[in-house]
């Protein structure tokens, strides 16, 4: 059934004021809608790995970060995207070491009797040093370190900002503390009492003045 153009207003106008969910519930839900609808090992998962472990990874930074809202989500997957990238990178760089090595080995045999492992991997790295596929794949990784680091800055702003709204509209909403009665006549004053004058209050006179003996 369509809706009329009042419901349609209403709708537009609750949603301008929504401000996510406010339960722990309901920010849980909202975290794992976001993940129907966030990167798929389709997207970046290679056929050598295990979309498994990817999803892994995209759960434990959602449940860190519990995002809310479209833009949170977003910076969160490009997070989990980078750090599942990083991973990915320093993977490659082994093997390409490794590889090498076993490429090279039969030579290095051949030329060197006895020879240690930082030796041979040494003598790979300059090997690909020529083909310029290291320098490469670390120019990889410091890209990806930096899109990292500023979609972390980014997502931290974003919610430190509606943390700070969220605490404002909390305080807004708190009912004002009563004022205590005031009451409806002053408090009558206290009566004096007569005092004794003290030894301290009676002058050298009156000290010094002798007293009648009795008649």
């Amino acid at each position: 059934m369509q809706r009329t153009q009042k419901q349609a207003e209403a709708s537009r106008a609750n949603g301008a004021h929504s401000r996510g969910p406010a339960t722990t519930q309901g920010k849980a839900a909202s975290s794992r809608n976001a993940l129907k609808h966030g990167l798929t090992s389709r997207d970046i998962v290679l056929t050598t790995e295990d979309p498994a472990e990817w999803e892994a990874l995209r759960q434990s930074f959602h449940d860190h970060w519990r995002p809310e809202g479209d833009m949170e989500s977003r910076l969160v997957e490009t997070l989990a995207a980078c750090d599942w990238r990083l991973q990915r990178a320093l993977a490659m760089e082994t093997a390409l070491l490794n590889t090498e090595m076993d490429i090279m080995a039969s030579e290095i045999d051949r030329v060197f009797s006895e020879i240690d492992g930082p030796s041979r991997q040494a003598l790979a790295f300059k090997s690909l040093a020529g083909s310029r596929a290291l320098e490469q794949l670390q120019r990889h990784q410091t890209r990806l370190t930096s899109e990292f680091h500023r979609t972390w800055k980014l997502l931290k702003q974003l919610q430190e900002e509606r943390a700070a709204q969220e605490q404002i509209a909390s305080a807004q909403n708190e009912p004002e503390p009563e004022s205590a009665p005031e009451p409806d006549h002053p408090p009558a004053p206290a009566l004096l009492q007569p005092t004794t004058p003290s030894r301290a209050q009676i002058t050298p006179d009156e000290e010094e003045k002798p007293q009648c003996p009795p008649a």
